[in-house]
């Protein structure tokens, strides 16, 4: 993020305000800073709320529902269950009083916003909450305060230095430095353009940042004069007297001047993506005869250049503010419903060939490409209503597995179950595709499947003889979680995976997660012949295939397997390896289950305090990942031995008060370094990844790229490791590390 300029005033009037009142909203006309400040805020008192400072972005909502569900997200909940949502966050926040929730851009949802604050406020006594909206929420205790623009100097200033006192003239100093390279500075002649510039502009940040971007190709002096062409509207053709009250679309209408007619109308098209997009969704939804694909491109670089499409870092995906964006959707006009369709035919198209080829080495890239796209998704659902590509885009999306790899149960759930609803319950191979998905997840959070199972025979019983692996499949998992039958799962799977090998490479891994079921089956309900055999051909096959999640899960079987049949040192071993990879990748989904497992091994390891403490901790992230582990029944079996053997050894009470050690651990990454302890987790997981590539002799910037994050991030885990470790350098951090590796 850009350094962040001037406000003193304003903050210290939000740290006030929130010392007294526990609602406060940031208003103010769009493009003054309303969002910069709140985070300016958090970041400054980040160390004051024990229990965290937490942002939820609603920008990119649409549904009242996904409100509740994406601030939950925000604060942590990886709720999986069916738990209402509401009682859930509620729930959290009595239990994590001291926080500070950042709600920002409210004003496309108000009443849900208002509702969902007024409601938190009154049942979490001592949260805080900081909104930012372009009108306030309108409820009891709320202290709403009024963003000004920047400060702008007076219309004669005799000097640099007098100017810049003014937050305006260093907001566009600064970005101006930036654009050039940071070798420009201003000069005393340019004084008065300076002070034109930022006066026209009325000290609004969004128009000087725009106005900076001018900058790199244009002298002061040649931005002064074009501002008076630009701002006619504005002022009514005269330049001694700006309204003070300039809205965010004046200051958008005199940057779309600034565009060609092929930067106008990609900038309108692109305004049907819902969130950020990659360049082939650009090109696949935006040309036209007009703008042909191979256009694309280029004109996209020219709007990046202007500040109105922003790059991630390594320019591989772009997105519109969220002003310049809703500006575009009025552009597109009669062309919206064509370029929807478009973009929704893309997303189809998309999500079909992620759940054909995930499956392999490219797993993880493409996983993260879904989780980015999502919300594109949900738009092109909603364009595609009662169509029967919304059934086949819901299941495609539920195939790609990536609701599981990123913890999105609920949302991948509720997107299979709208699908279904939407579309008439005909005899379609598509619609049977869709009931087994979400029989699955279903299954996974613990919930009663036989309705969804029901129908689903039901319509198998309609379609032309032959395999129906989306049946066996699902039975094989009933048979597996529900029933703990192993002669019924090892058929049902058995039969699902060779008929899917039969369908071809296209379901690749449908196939893969069926061979993985069968070693889950092997490890957790099989005899020793079973349980060997089983996971190391799961494994063996998954590696081959260079698949990275997956065999990390094949990984886990084998340390199932080890625990039952072979020595708990190796199956520790196996368990940690596994651990340490889920951390590599992201997996929010599998150390839920890694920690589980690496309780039993640790009793089996003689070791009854650190079992019954990685118990607890198990216990809090199945709660704070809604799983019901009752309703998973070789899991619980295996639980219960566990705990029946700690007890004996250590005692009812001792065994309870090591168990609520660990069950008072509130935070997911905390749980994790436990796991990894006694010196692994001296580090958060995050440290944990940046040792790791240092000791393999990574530099900062190959850290980043590895990890997708920034280099000052980077350097700044690399500063705490030597700090918490007193380290003097990285050739120690690198020592340190091979001396805790087993």
């Amino acid at each position: 993020m850009t350094s962040f300029v001037g406000r003193t005033a304003q903050l210290d009037e939000v740290a006030r305000r929130l010392s007294v009142d526990r609602a406060v909203t940031l208003t103010g006309v769009g493009g003054v800073g309303k969002t910069r400040l709140a985070l300016a805020h958090a970041a400054a008192v980040h160390g004051s709320y024990a229990d965290g400072v937490w942002l939820a972005e609603l920008a990119p909502l649409r549904d009242d529902q996904e409100v509740v569900r994406t601030v939950a997200h925000a604060v942590g909940i990886r709720d999986q269950s069916t738990r209402d949502s509401m009682g859930t966050l509620v729930g959290h926040l009595r239990a994590h009083p001291r926080t500070l929730l950042v709600l920002d851009n409210c004003e496309h949802l108000l009443a849900e916003c208002a509702g969902l604050v007024a409601a938190l406020l009154s049942e979490a006594t001592e949260l805080r909450v900081l909104a930012t909206s372009r009108s306030r929420l309108s409820i009891p205790g709320e202290s709403v305060l009024t963003v000004p623009p920047l400060t702008v100097p007076p219309a004669v200033v005799s000097t640099l230095e007098e100017a810049n006192v003014h937050e305006s003239v260093r907001l566009l100093v600064d970005r101006a430095r930036s654009g050039r390279g940071g070798e420009w500075e201003p000069s005393e002649d340019d004084v008065r353009h300076l002070v034109s510039i930022c006066r026209r502009l009325d000290g609004l940040p969004a128009a000087i940042e725009l106005a900076a971007v001018r900058l790199r190709s244009m002298s002061l002096a040649d931005l002064d004069l074009r501002l008076t062409e630009m701002f006619r509207l504005l002022n009514r053709g005269s330049a001694s007297t700006l309204p003070r009250h300039q809205t965010m679309r004046a200051i958008v209408d005199w940057s779309h001047q600034l565009c060609t007619g092929q930067e106008r109308r990609l900038w309108a098209r692109l305004s049907a993506f819902r969130s950020s997009f990659d360049l082939a969704a650009a090109e696949n939804v935006c040309s036209s005869d007009e703008l042909p694909s191979w256009e694309i491109a280029d004109v996209l670089h020219d709007l990046v250049d202007k500040s109105l499409v922003i790059p991630d870092a390594g320019r591989v995906r772009f997105r519109l503010p969220e002003p310049i964006r809703q500006y575009g959707v009025e552009l597109l006009g009669a062309e919206a419903p064509v370029v929807r369709q478009r973009m929704a035919g893309h997303y189809v198209a998309t999500a079909a060939h992620v759940a054909r080829s995930w499956y392999g080495p490219d797993e993880l890239v493409l996983l993260r490409q879904v989780r980015a796209d999502m919300p594109n998704y949900r738009a092109a659902l909603e364009v595609l209503g009662a169509h029967p590509d919304a059934l086949r885009l819901a299941t495609d999306l539920a195939r790609t597995r990536e609701s599981f790899y990123n913890g999105w149960l609920p949302e991948i759930r509720s997107i299979l179950e709208q699908a279904l609803a939407a579309t008439p319950p005909e005899p379609d191979p598509a619609r049977l595709g869709a009931l087994a998905a979400l029989a699955f997840i279903v299954l996974c959070q613990g919930d009663p499947v036989d309705a969804i199972v029901r129908e689903a025979l039901e319509l198998a019983e309609t379609l032309p003889p032959g395999p129906v692996p989306a049946v066996d499949n699902v039975l094989g998992l009933v048979a597996l979680f529900a029933a703990a039958d192993a002669e019924e799962a090892f058929a049902r799977l058995t039969a699902a995976r060779d008929a899917m090998a039969a369908m071809g490479p296209d379901w690749a891994g449908d196939r893969s997660m069926a061979v993985v079921m069968l070693a889950n089956t092997a490890a957790l309900l099989g005899d020793a012949e079973q349980a060997r055999s089983y996971t190391k051909q799961c494994y063996d096959e998954l590696d081959a295939a260079g698949e990275p999640w997956l065999r990390i899960w094949a990984l886990w079987t084998m340390a199932v397997a080890e625990l039952r049949f072979g020595t708990a040192a190796t199956a520790e071993e196996l368990l940690r390896r596994a651990l340490r990879d889920q951390l590599d990748i992201g997996d929010r989904w599998g150390p839920t289950w890694a920690v589980e497992v690496l309780a039993w091994i640790t009793a089996a390891l003689d070791q009854p305090e650190r079992a019954a403490e990685l118990l607890g901790a198990a216990s809090a992230m199945q709660v704070m990942a809604g799983v019901g582990v009752a309703g998973m029944r070789p899991i619980a079996l295996h639980r219960a031995a566990c705990e029946r053997r700690l007890r004996r050894a250590m005692g009812d009470r001792t065994f309870e008060a090591w168990f609520a050690r660990g069950a008072r651990i509130t935070d997911y990454d905390q749980a994790v370094a436990l796991a990894l302890s006694p010196g692994e987790g001296l580090l958060t997981p995050a440290q944990t990844k940046v040792v790791r590539l240092v000791a393999a002799g990574r530099t900062n910037q190959q850290i980043a790229s590895a990890l997708h994050v920034s280099v000052r991030t980077v350097e700044s885990h690399v500063a705490r490791v030597q700090q918490q470790l007193d380290l003097p350098n990285r050739v120690t951090i690198a020592v340190w590390w091979q001396k805790q590796q087993p």
